[in-house]
């Protein structure tokens, strides 16, 4: 039986991130997932950015790479999509303070 992580990962990569917050948040309407953003560019070119799911009605903590998508708005503006590479999993009893939330993402392999 495949792991949820890897079941998450085949199910929504390649699609936009929104898609996988609907499906969490369908699971139970009890739940209430906290969502952050990171985006970091290190290099110019770099098109990746990270997002951390955090329940705490169910201790979960998803973690997941995603790829930057821009799209023209209008003539003068830009917006960004994030789409879903990869999804990591682990279980918390707090949500981690951000020092800590980069070591997790590298056990994950997702830096």
């Amino acid at each position: 039986m495949p792991s949820k992580q890897s079941y998450l990962t085949k199910k929504f990569r390649g699609r936009y991130v929104e898609r996988l917050i609907e499906f969490l948040c369908g699971l139970d309407k009890n739940w209430s997932w906290k969502t952050t953003y990171y985006i970091h560019s290190f290099r110019q070119d770099d098109s990746t950015a990270y997002c951390k799911m955090y329940c705490q009605e169910n201790g979960k903590l998803l973690l997941v790479k995603l790829d930057m998508i821009e799209r023209d708005v209008s003539e003068n503006v830009t917006g960004v999509r994030f789409v879903v590479k990869k999804v990591g999993e682990r279980n918390y009893d707090t949500e981690p303070e951000i020092n800590d939330l980069f070591e997790v993402f590298k056990t994950e392999n997702l830096l």
